[in-house]
C-alpha cells in the first residue's frame, strides 16, 4: 500500500453542513497525493447516496458494517454523535480496518478500554480526533515553552467560551442540551483543551472543580422553541501540574461579546498568550503573542514555516489536515513509527478518565489527586 493512496470511508458525511463536511473532506481533498475518500456512510440510503453524488464518492452506505468490508476502504472515519461511536468504530475494528474517531471516543473509560484492547487485538492503527495536538500554532508554543522562551512555568490560565449550552442553540446542535448524549462542556471543549494543555506544558496532578447549571432552559434559534437542558454551563477547574505550576480553567456557556477564548501561559523569565475568536481551542484559529527577557509588552509571533504543512487549507480543517498530512505514512506501511505526539486511543482512554475524575470532583466538591 506504501505507493497507494490511502482509501477513506467517511461515517457521517452530510452534503451540505457537519465536521466531516467542513473539516475532513476539504483536508482530505487537499492531500489527494495520499488519499481518497472512496465511500460514505450516513444512517439513510438516501442521504449517503446524496452525498456520494455531491462530491463524486464512489460507494453509499446505509450498513456501516457493509462499508468497513468494502475492500476499497482502507480508514475508517467515525464523524458521528458520540452515543453512536462505539458501534461505528468496532465496525471498522472488526473489519481490520484503520479508524479515526472523533474526540470522545466512547461514553465512558470503560467502554474506550474496550475499544483500546479490540483496536490492539486486531494491528491497526486507531487515532482519536484531539487534533489540537497538530496544530502549527500549539506546536510552536510547546517548543518556545521547552526552549524556555518564558523561563520556568509558573502558572497557566484559560477563560473561554463554550459556544454551546447557552441562551440560544441551533436545531443541529440542540441534542448538546441533553447530558446523557455525553457532549457537555466537560467532554467536548474542556476535554480538548485538556489533552492540548498536557500536551503543551504538563498533565493535572490535582485539582477542584465546580459545574453549575445557570440556564435551565435553552431557546432554538430557528424555531424559538424553548428545550429543557440537563447539561451544565459553567465550568470551573484550578490546581497544579504534574511540574508544580498552577493552572486555572473557567468554561462559560455560549459566546461573549468580550473573550472568547484567553490562554495565558505564565513563566520565570517570559509570557505567551493565546487568543482566539472561538471558545474551541482544536478548531479556532489561533493568534500567539509573547514577551521573553527584557521585553516589556507582548508582540505578535509568527509561526515559523517549518510547522506548517502548505497543502492544507485553512479554515475548520487546518488542525485535522495538518494531522492526516502526518499521519499518511503510518496508515501506509504497516512498519511506519506513528508519530509520538499523535493520540490514539489510549491517550482517549486517559482523557476520559480525566474527564471522569473532574466531574466527580464537582459533584462531590472534593480535590483529585492524579498519579502524575
Amino acid at each position: 500500500m506504501s505507493n497507494q493512496r490511502i482509501r477513506v470511508g467517511i461515517v457521517g458525511l452530510n452534503s451540505v453542513r457537519g465536521w466531516a463536511h467542513d473539516a475532513h473532506l476539504p483536508a482530505l481533498r487537499a492531500l489527494s497525493d495520499d488519499y481518497e475518500v472512496t465511500a460514505v456512510c450516513t444512517s439513510r440510503i438516501e442521504s449517503a447516496r446524496e452525498s456520494a453524488s455531491a462530491f463524486d464518492i464512489a460507494h453509499a452506505f446505509a450498513d456501516p458494517v457493509a462499508m468497513a468490508e468494502h475492500p476499497e476502504v482502507d480508514l475508517v472515519v467515525v464523524t458521528v454523535k458520540v452515543p453512536e461511536h462505539d458501534r461505528l468504530v468496532r465496525a471498522g475494528l472488526n473489519a481490520c480496518k484503520h479508524v479515526w474517531c472523533e474526540w470522545p471516543l466512547a461514553m465512558d473509560s470503560t467502554q474506550a478500554a474496550a475499544l483500546v484492547a479490540l483496536a490492539e487485538a486486531q494491528g491497526v492503527r486507531h487515532i482519536i480526533g484531539l487534533q489540537s495536538r497538530a496544530s502549527p500554532t500549539l506546536r510552536y508554543a510547546r517548543d518556545l515553552v521547552k526552549d524556555g522562551y518564558i523561563g520556568q512555568l509558573r502558572s497557566s490560565s484559560l477563560i473561554a467560551s463554550g459556544m454551546a449550552w447557552g441562551a440560544y442553540t441551533d436545531q443541529a446542535n440542540a441534542y448538546n442540551l441533553d447530558e446523557r448524549n455525553r457532549v457537555t462542556m466537560e467532554t467536548v471543549p474542556f476535554g480538548h483543551f485538556a489533552d492540548a494543555l498536557g500536551y503543551c506544558l504538563a498533565p493535572m496532578a490535582q485539582f477542584n472543580a465546580l459545574q453549575s447549571r445557570l440556564y435551565e432552559r435553552t431557546t432554538v434559534i430557528e424555531s424559538g422553541e424553548s428545550i429543557a437542558k440537563s447539561a451544565g454551563d459553567q465550568l470551573l477547574v484550578q490546581g497544579l501540574l504534574t511540574d508544580g505550576a498552577a493552572f486555572s480553567i473557567h468554561y462559560r456557556g455560549g459566546f461573549s461579546k468580550g473573550t472568547n477564548l484567553h490562554w495565558e501561559i505564565n513563566g520565570t523569565e517570559g509570557d505567551l498568550l493565546i487568543t482566539a475568536p472561538l471558545g474551541h481551542l482544536q478548531l479556532a484559529p489561533l493568534q500567539l503573542q509573547g514577551a521573553s527577557a527584557d521585553a516589556q509588552a507582548l508582540s505578535a509571533l509568527q509561526v515559523p514555516d517549518a510547522y506548517v504543512n502548505a497543502a492544507v487549507p485553512t479554515g475548520m480543517g487546518w488542525n485535522v489536515g495538518h494531522l492526516y498530512a502526518e499521519l499518511a505514512s503510518a496508515f501506509k506501511d504497516p512498519a511506519a513509527t506513528m508519530p509520538a505526539w499523535v493520540a490514539d486511543f489510549g491517550d482517549a482512554v486517559r482523557l476520559h478518565s480525566l474527564v471522569e475524575d473532574v466531574e466527580r470532583a464537582a459533584w462531590n466538591g472534593c480535590a483529585v489527586r492524579r498519579d502524575a
